[in-house]
């Protein structure tokens, strides 16, 4: 069966009860698994509600887990439906490991995925659009592997080999700036004295 994942803190910005309405709708077209990897407070109602809809037999759960990688390799495609997003480390890994993203159009989900590029971007609440842009990618193994190269690609712009670098150019400056600031200010503080 493809294996749908998310990965999760499990808060309500995540948006649990969309995740599960994405899915099921999903499940109403093809035979798809639900792998869930992290833990927090709205997990154990994602379940019921999953369970309640009859469908934790294609549910997997993971718990907390440090190296997400090698259960990321695993499946097919990322499912995010959260209501706000930061950086969105999740599909940065998740693109990492070539696996296509589909997820809401909130925070820097914009700039990490790039919609139409690593993965399909959508409004919070637009369950059915999502649902149809999983099954395609799910339905359509040689355009999901297309978007998974892109993924991977598109994740490397964050590799850390590559950003850590730029946040040095930026600290120095700003340190440099403060630093010449810092000396005029003494001057003026000098002068009136």
């Amino acid at each position: 069966r493809p294996r749908i994942v998310h990965v999760s803190n499990f808060r309500g910005v995540k948006n649990p009860r969309s995740l599960a309405q994405v899915f099921l709708a999903v499940r109403e077209r093809i035979d798809a698994e639900l792998w869930l990897i992290g833990d927090g407070p709205t997990l154990p109602a994602l379940k019921e509600m999953l369970s309640e809809a009859g469908a934790e037999d294609a549910v997997r759960s993971f718990g907390a887990t440090a190296d997400v990688a090698p259960i990321l390799r695993e499946t097919d495609l990322l499912l995010m439906t959260s209501v706000a997003e930061s950086f969105c480390l999740a599909a940065a890994e998740a693109m990492a490991c070539g696996i296509p993203v589909v997820a809401t159009r909130v925070g820097g989900l914009a700039e990490v995925v790039g919609d139409g590029t690593a993965g399909r971007l959508f409004p919070v609440g637009a369950h059915a659009a999502i649902a149809d842009a999983v099954v395609e990618l799910l339905e359509r193994p040689r355009l999901r592997r297309g978007v998974g190269i892109a993924a991977r690609r598109q994740a490397a712009r964050f590799a850390c080999e590559r950003i850590v670098p730029l946040y040095e150019v930026l600290y120095g400056d700003l340190l440099e700036r403060a630093e010449r600031e810092g000396r005029a200010a003494d001057a003026v503080a000098e002068a009136r004295t």
